[in-house]
């Protein structure tokens, strides 16, 4: 049997397994996509999760979305470079799961930040950061989140771009989803 065939062979039967139907090209029916199958989760982290389970947490009330910056800088002989972003992905767990109604986005690894002397710091502009923010902001809107939260890990110089995305941002994104800066990670 051709590797073609056994491909198709084992996509329908996972399909039917799921109790889903499928097109002769093994392409999912508008069917599928407007009732995916929902199972209770306990999931948070959108990067590790489908599209089948984003819809499902989003129906069923994580209708918020939390974009997390971290930070890659030197941090003395002590600390690794990319601590801010171990630092903001811990955090922003903790805060998706107290939360209840959120899921987090994948963490920012860079922010506004110049490369010093020392090695170990790879930074952004703030105009990057602020087109990133306002980018992933549309995105999660169109994905569905109603509130879509800015927050970070690294101080310095930032709260403002934050703050600026926010107010941009807020009531003019896809459905009307709200926009808020969280100061208060950070401090």
């Amino acid at each position: 049997m051709n590797r073609s065939v056994w491909r198709v062979m084992v996509g329908v039967a996972g399909l039917a397994v799921l109790g889903m139907t499928a097109t002769v090209a093994g392409a999912q029916t508008d069917e599928v996509k407007e009732k995916p199958p929902c199972a209770q989760t306990n999931l948070v982290e959108f990067e590790k999760m489908t599209w089948v389970e984003v819809k499902c947490e989003i129906a069923a009330g994580k209708t918020t979305a939390l974009i997390y910056t971290g930070g890659v800088e030197e941090r003395g002989p002590q600390n690794a470079n990319g601590g801010h972003n171990l630092i903001a992905h811990a955090t922003v767990e903790a805060i998706a799961r107290e939360l209840g109604n959120a899921i987090f986005l994948p963490v920012l690894p860079y922010t506004p930040n110049d490369a010093e002397s020392i090695p170990g710091t790879i930074g952004i502009t703030n105009e990057l950061l602020a087109a990133m923010l306002e980018r992933i902001a549309e995105q999660a809107a169109l994905n569905g989140f109603r509130n879509v939260i800015l927050m970070g890990d690294h101080g310095g110089g930032q709260p403002q771009v934050y703050e600026e995305v926010a107010k941009k941002l807020d009531g003019n994104l896809s459905g009307g989803a709200r926009v808020f800066y969280c100061d208060q990670v950070y401090r």
